[in-house]
């Protein structure tokens, strides 16, 4: 499944879940290859004491050949605990030196794309809401300056049937709603143009930017 399509409209839900298994990636598994490599340290020294412990003791022989078939099969059984001892030693060194270090070394990174990753959204995010006020900003005036240019022109209307009033006030009327009207016209043109671009903005948003910034997280998800 591509989280990117299938996710993009639970980002906070998957933002958890990455950010809940990097953390896990010290609490749980950083921790278990720490105790890990004790355990292999102290078998490795629990075989050590064993090796000591039952190594024939060396006597003094007048010949090199003296020694019984069975101390010999058992010294070379003994020579190759010591082997199995220093590869636990060498485990046990390499988990704690180097595993270990990896694992610590991998969380802070993930944490760190996970972060950037939230912040982009958040970025992301206020972009859109800005492109969704500038609409509605742009929607409320496309009305006010219509139901300007409309009570100007009923004015003018009423105005010029009345008879009383002087041909020169009526003028200034009608001008006045012309200019009411350029008004409208002007504001018209913007909300439509900031409808869109809103919609542009929003297309981008929900079917790119944000199942893309979805899809990183399974990426980190993936390598963790």
């Amino acid at each position: 499944m591509s989280w990117g399509p299938d996710l993009w409209d639970s980002y906070n839900t998957v933002v958890e879940h990455v950010a809940k298994g990097t953390t896990e990636l010290v609490d749980v598994y950083g921790k278990f290859v720490k105790e890990k490599a004790e355990l292999e340290k102290e078998y490795a020294k629990g075989l050590r004491k064993l090796i000591a412990k039952y190594e024939p003791k060396k006597i003094k022989k007048k010949k090199e050949n003296e020694e019984s078939s069975e101390n010999s099969g058992f010294r070379i059984f003994l020579v190759e605990t010591g082997y199995q001892a220093g590869q636990h030693e060498l485990l046990a060194e390499h988990l704690s030196k180097v595993v270990v270090k990896e694992i610590h070394t991998k969380s802070e990174e993930f944490h760190k794309t996970v972060k950037e990753n939230s912040k982009h959204a958040q970025q992301e995010k206020e972009q859109l809401d800005s492109s969704y006020f500038s609409l509605e900003k742009m929607k409320l005036k496309y009305q006010n300056t219509f139901h300007d240019w409309k009570d100007s022109e009923r004015n003018y209307e009423i105005a010029d049937r009345d008879g009383t009033i002087s041909r020169n006030e009526i003028m200034k009327m009608k001008i006045h709603t012309q200019a009411k009207l350029k008004l409208f016209e002007d504001s018209k043109v913007k909300y439509i143009e900031q409808l869109g671009s809103t919609n542009v903005e929003q297309r981008e948003y929900f079917y790119c930017r944000l199942p893309g910034l979805v899809s990183s997280l399974q990426d980190v998800d993936r390598e963790r």
